[in-house]
C-alpha cells in the first residue's frame, strides 16, 4: 500500500511524543518529515506535469523548479504557489504545519539516557562519584544531616512519585479529550499543551506512554539520586572549608523544613555553618523538593 504525507506526518507526530534521546532520534523524525513534503510537493509539481508543455506558464515553471526543501519553506513559497494553482490551497497548509511541527522538533530537548539493569532505560541514574574522603569532624556533620534529612527525604519521595502518577494520569486524560483533537494537527500548540502538563520537556519524555509503577520506580530512584547528589555537594564544601572540629551544633525546625547551624575548627580558625532547608514545590506543576543552603562564614 502507498504510503501518504499524513502517515509519515503522523510516524513524526508519534516519534516527537515519545522524546528524544539522542540526536540520531531527532534526526530520524526529521527525515520522516522530508517525506511527508517530498510527495506533498510532488502533489503540487504534478498540476504543472499534466498540462500540455505548450499551455505551461513562466510563473508555474518557476513554481515547478523553484520547489523548496522541508526547511527552506518560506510564506512566499506558499504565496507563490497558490497564485498560480489556488487548488493546492489545501496542500500548501500541510506543509505549513510540516514547517511548524519540525520546528518543534528542531527545539526539542535531547534527555540523555543510560542503560539500566536488563537493557531497561533508566533515566533517573546519574553518575555518582566517590564520596570526597573526610575527617571525624565532617563525619559527624554528615551523619547529623543524614538523619535529619531521612524523614524530608521521605516525605519528598512519597509527594514526588503522587505528583508524577497525577502527571501521567493528566497527559492520558488530555489524550482523550475534545481539546486534544482539536489541537493535534497544530504541533506547536499540541506540544506547548503537553509540556504543560506534564512539567516540562524533560517531565514528558519521562512520563509519556508510561504507567504508574515504571514512575514510582523511576522516582524512587530519581529522588535517591539527588538526595545523594546534595549530600556530596555539602561535604565537598565543608571539605573545602578544612573543617577539622566541631565545637557546637544546633537545629531549629520550622513548619518547611529546618536551619542547621555548626560552629567548628578549620585550619584558618573558627567558622560557623550554617544550612538552610526549606520545601519547595509541591504543585501540578512542579514536584515537591528540598532546597537547601550552605553557608561557611
Amino acid at each position: 500500500m502507498t504510503k501518504t504525507a499524513d502517515h509519515y506526518r503522523q510516524q513524526a507526530v508519534e516519534l516527537f511524543e515519545a522524546g528524544f534521546t539522542s540526536k540520531a532520534g531527532q534526526k530520524r523524525a526529521l527525515d520522516v518529515l522530508n517525506r511527508a513534503h517530498e510527495i506533498l510537493t510532488r502533489s503540487i509539481q504534478a498540476f504543472f506535469l499534466a498540462k500540455p508543455h505548450a499551455e505551461r506558464t513562466e510563473a508555474e515553471s518557476a513554481v515547478y523548479w523553484g520547489m523548496a526543501d522541508l526547511h527552506n519553506w518560506k510564506a512566499k513559497h506558499t504565496a507563490d504557489t497558490l497564485a498560480v494553482y489556488p487548488q493546492a490551497a489545501s496542500i500548501c497548509a500541510e506543509i505549513e504545519a510540516l514547517v511548524e511541527l519540525r520546528a518543534a522538533i528542531k527545539g526539542a530537548e535531547i534527555v540523555k539516557v543510560q542503560r539500566g539493569e536488563c537493557g531497561e532505560l533508566d533515566l533517573a541514574i546519574i553518575a555518582l562519584a566517590p564520596a570526597p574522603i573526610t575527617g571525624a569532624a565532617i563525619a559527624k556533620i554528615s551523619a547529623s544531616l543524614k538523619t535529619i534529612f531521612a524523614p524530608m527525604d521521605a516525605k519528598v519521595l512519597e509527594a514526588a512519585k503522587e505528583w508524577a502518577v497525577g502527571r501521567v494520569a493528566a497527559l492520558k486524560e488530555f489524550k482523550a479529550s475534545d481539546e486534544y483533537a482539536a489541537i493535534r494537527r497544530d504541533a506547536s500548540k499540541l506540544y506547548e499543551r503537553l509540556h504543560a502538563i506534564a512539567g516540562g520537556k524533560t517531565w514528558y519524555a519521562v512520563f509519556n506512554g508510561t504507567g504508574s509503577v515504571y514512575v514510582s520506580e523511576f522516582m524512587t530512584k530519581n529522588c535517591a539520586a539527588t538526595a545523594y547528589k546534595r549530600n556530596a555537594s555539602i561535604t565537598t564544601k565543608l571539605v573545602k572549608a578544612g573543617v577539622a572540629e566541631v565545637v557546637s551544633e544546633e537545629y531549629t525546625y520550622t513548619n518547611d523544613g529546618f536551619n542547621g547551624v555548626f560552629i567548628v575548627n578549620t585550619n584558618a580558625g573558627s567558622k560557623r555553618v550554617s544550612i538552610d532547608t526549606i520545601y519547595a514545590g509541591g504543585y501540578n506543576i512542579q514536584c515537591l523538593h528540598l532546597r537547601v543552603l550552605v553557608k561557611v562564614k
